[in-house]
């Protein structure tokens, strides 16, 4: 019993207050770079595991919770992470996590390496594995580039340069720099030429020269020049090949460029096509124009009317009038001549039509079309539905809808204008209906006719020269037989009507007779019968049966309306006398405890009768053991009866039952759980030790070690039940204590030592208060960092009793790593050395990266830094460098640091 009690206790201990389930997953400082990377990997599970398996998938494996594994071959490598808290556990793998590739093997070489200026060289990539390259980058020496694989360049300045070429696969980059690989030669030759629009045949060159010791020009046209910037005429247009020539007496270098000179004039000249300058004609005036100009480069067109294009010669003009056209044109020099033709373009003035105006008309009516304007020519089009199509005011008769063109021809132009019949088809859809048609009752009319216009005029026409107005008139006829009704509806609008009519028959009333008055008792059932129709409604609904019950409760006439096979109505009453029934006096409905007995009565009648005969006196003894109903009937002296009821209600016999642990601690609070469900009764507890409760479900507390009778009676109204006891057995709690070296413990120093100094306990609990814990009775815990922390003890006895204490201590930091922001190596002995500071550290590496992740400098000495060299001895340039810093401490434990540092001169 004991030993399932304690293995129940601890995996609720553990599964409601410490874990949950742990779910794998984890990250990475980098996850691509070159062979020979150095990977950090940081556990980032949840639920508090405590075992980590990690795979990395190289033939590496850890057990480590954030391990560094550095990887030696190319290649694309799974990771898997396996992580348990000891109850549950869960496992992640992440496919091709880390890429690493082989540093490309760079090699390249130049066409010449010796050059006059202004020649080109090729710059030939010698990289065996082009192909699986991401990206090269070209540094020519001169602060110009090239991402081409083998580019093709031409300095413009002379010297001596340093050619770097940079590749990149995945994260791996490297590089080669060929220092003075590229020599260039004096003199630098270029030149740059001046036109003069209002000279075009002559042209100003200047010359722009470094290093040059002579010179001449060659101007194509069979003229030379040994002017430094000289100014020469052309005779002619064309095309020349001008070229400069300079020569070095040092470099022996001849330099010569050349350029292609284009002189030329622009003239200004366009036309009408296929007409001479001037074009008239009617609006819209489609105009085609013909260019004829010279020597353009750009080619403006004005159109007079405020449109303009460069290259389009055609436009339409649509307003009557005269238009002067303006052509602009421009040459290579951006030299320009201009044509103005006034009044080039006449656009005539079409001949006058009156706007006409769209017309409506109802269907199967006409009307007449009106039109005005200038004289001259005329025709409609179509000429069909008009009476006359020769005249200017036609009347139109048409079924359809229909669009009408009206054309004028004054001998020279066209116009037109047009008008649309429009034909409403929307005529009112006339009709309605009645609801009763019987003499001498108002007949409604319901108007359900369908309009198209929500103005619309209704007129009624009942015979004999009655009328209405109304949209639902009620109309009374005096005479039976066939009537003739017609509805007619005109739009306001429109004035379009239709109408609808009818004939409709006045019928004459039935005959209705609801029988004779009846006598009966008060409460009972009477049965009414109408006769007289097919119909009847007694006032609960129409229905073919003439008969109607009722419960005669008092004395009431009852009316029928009787329906012909034609619909109309009458009335007839029926009177319904009632004779009263006895009144009743009872007793009360009363509620008694289980094996009680009770006194019912009743009173008010000439004789009695308890359920159905079981009694047949006014007053009676009962005692049920359950509830019951008890019913009376009560019959008067002129032989009318009524009923009534008593409800006896009995309480159940009240069986107390409650649970309770037997196995209690000093102490410990406890529940009691009462299983008795009365929510109104009244409890009464004795817990054996002078205590008392009158809650339903109390908790208590023993303070003693001892065996208690624990007892329970209940009151429910005015029943109460027999007394139950329990027996527990309550047991002492054991003593929790416990020391450790706290005080000697540092970042450096983190082993913590417990000393267990429990009694009177069989099982141990330790919370070292960073989210591990053990089951050791004196165990010993490594601290991963510092930081304050709570140490406690949790110790169980054999009856499941347990107490707890509880340390605060803190781990103050021992280990320190300083890294500078910047250094200047400018030979001042002042911060002309890059080195970090240290506190607690056995061993260092120190190494430097530029920013293309290229080392540049690495030591473990704690002496001596970096002076701002590199490998080959040239000063490193000025800029953004990356320090990576690896340590252990005094107790070997590993820290990996990183910073940008800037290098100042």
């Amino acid at each position: 019993m004991f030993r399932k009690f304690i293995v129940f206790f601890f995996f609720c201990f553990f599964s409601f207050s410490s874990y949950s389930q742990v779910v794998a997953d984890f990250t990475s400082s980098v996850n691509n770079g070159c062979v020979g990377l150095q990977v950090e990997f940081s556990d980032i599970s949840h639920g508090n595991p405590n075992v980590w398996q990690w795979d990395f998938g190289n033939g590496i494996v850890s057990n480590i919770q954030n391990p560094i594994i550095t990887f030696s071959d190319p290649g694309f490598y799974n990771v898997k992470l396996y992580v348990s808290d000891g109850l549950t556990g869960s496992m992640i793998l992440k496919e091709s996590f880390v890429s690493i590739y082989d540093k490309p093997f760079i090699d390249f070489s130049v066409s010449d390496s010796l050059i006059c200026a202004s020649n080109s060289i090729d710059f030939i990539n010698n990289t065996s594995t082009i192909p699986l390259i991401d990206s090269f980058y070209w540094d020519f020496g001169d602060g110009r580039h090239s991402l081409e694989v083998s580019p093709q360049y031409i300095y413009n300045d002379t010297g001596f340069f340093d050619i770097s070429l940079y590749a990149a696969i995945g994260g791996c980059v490297d590089s080669l720099v060929l220092f003075n690989l590229v020599e260039v030669l004096s003199p630098v030759v270029a030149f740059h030429d001046i036109h003069d629009c209002d000279l075009p045949f002559e042209v100003e060159f200047n010359s722009n020269l470094i290093d040059a010791d002579a010179w001449f020009w060659d101007f194509g046209d069979g003229n030379i020049s040994s002017a430094l910037n000289p100014v020469h005429n052309f005779s002619a247009k064309g095309d020349y090949q001008v070229s400069l020539t300079a020569l070095n007496n040092n470099s022996g270098c001849n330099t010569m460029i050349t350029k292609t000179v284009k002189i030329v004039e622009p003239i200004a000249d366009f036309s009408v096509q296929n007409y001479n300058k001037f074009y008239e004609g009617c609006p819209p005036l489609y105009v085609e124009f013909e260019d004829h100009s010279i020597d353009q480069y750009y080619d403006f067109l004005w159109y007079g009317d405020g449109d303009s294009t460069n290259w389009i010669y055609n436009h339409t003009y649509d307003e009557p009038g005269y238009y002067s056209v303006k052509q602009v044109i421009v040459d290579v020099h951006r030299c320009k001549d201009t044509l103005i033709i006034d009044s080039m373009i006449h656009v005539l003035e079409p001949p006058y039509i009156e706007k006409l105006q769209d017309l409506t008309v109802c269907m199967n009516d006409s009307v007449q079309i009106f039109a005005l304007g200038d004289s001259g020519t005329f025709n409609w089009i179509p000429n069909y539905g008009l009476n006359n199509y020769n005249v200017y005011n036609p009347i139109c008769y048409v079924t359809d809808t229909t669009e009408y063109i009206f054309s004028l021809f004054d001998g020279d132009c066209f116009n037109y204008d047009t008008i649309l019949i429009n034909v409403d088809k929307n005529l009112p859809l006339v009709g309605f209906y009645t609801d009763e048609t019987c003499i001498g009752s108002p007949v409604s009319f319901y108007n359900n006719s369908i309009v198209y216009d929500d103005a619309f005029y209704c007129s009624w026409d009942f015979g004999n020269g009655f009328v209405s107005n109304e949209n639902n008139p009620v109309f009374e006829f005096n005479s039976q037989g066939k009537q003739v009704v017609t509805l007619s509806i005109e739009y306001d609008s429109t004035n379009c009507k239709s109408s609808f009519t009818d004939t409709i028959m006045i019928h004459n009333l039935p005959f209705a007779n609801a029988g004779l008055d009846v006598v009966a008792c008060e409460g009972d059932y009477v049965n009414l019968s109408a006769s007289g129709g097919v119909l009847y409604d007694w006032g609960s609904g129409l229905s073919d049966v003439p008969n109607y019950n009722i419960q005669a409760n008092q004395t009431n006439f009852y009316s029928v309306i009787v329906y012909d096979k034609n619909g109309c109505s009458y009335s007839d009453d029926v009177g319904v006398f009632v004779t009263p029934a006895p009144s009743i006096n009872i007793s009360d409905d009363v509620i008694i405890c289980y094996g009680d007995t009770i006194l019912l009565s009743a009173s008010g009648g000439f004789e009695y009768n308890w359920n159905s005969g079981e009694y047949l006196t006014s007053d009676i003894f009962v005692s049920p053991d359950q509830n019951t109903t008890y019913q009376v009937e009560v019959t008067s002296i002129n032989g009318c009866s009524s009923v009534q009821s008593i409800d006896v209600d009995v309480i159940d016999e009240i069986k107390p039952l409650f649970n309770v642990k037997d196995v209690l601690c000093v102490e410990d609070t406890f529940d009691i759980i009462n299983i008795t469900d009365l929510d109104t009764a009244f409890y009464y507890w004795d817990f054996g030790d002078g205590s008392f409760s009158d809650l339903k479900n109390p908790n208590h507390k023993f303070n003693q070690v001892g065996s208690y009778d624990i007892s329970l009676y209940v009151e429910y109204g005015s029943c109460t039940s027999d007394e139950i006891f329990k027996s527990v057995q309550v047991y002492d709690n054991p003593y929790s204590d416990f020391y450790f070296n706290y005080n000697q413990m540092s970042d450096i120093n983190s082993e913590a030592l417990f000393t267990n100094y429990s009694n009177n306990y069989i099982s141990s609990f330790w919370d070292f208060g960073d989210g591990f814990y053990s089951n050791e009775s004196h165990p010993s815990h490594i601290y991963s960092d510092t930081g304050s922390y709570s140490v406690s003890l949790l110790v169980f006895n054999q009856y499941g009793c347990k107490s707890q204490k509880t340390i605060n201590f803190q781990i103050k930091p021992n280990y320190s790593c300083y890294i500078p922001n910047s250094f200047t190596p400018n030979k001042d002995d002042i911060n002309d050395y890059f080195l970090p500071k240290f506190n607690g550290v056995n061993e260092f590496q120190m190494s430097i990266y530029n920013k293309w992740g290229v080392l540049v400098f690495q030591t473990n000495s704690f002496e001596f830094g970096w002076d701002g060299k590199l490998e080959s001895g040239k000063i490193a340039q000025s800029g953004i460098y990356i320090v990576q810093i690896k340590t252990h401490d005094l107790n070997n434990k590993f820290r990996k640091h990183s910073k940008e540092i800037n290098l100042i001169y």
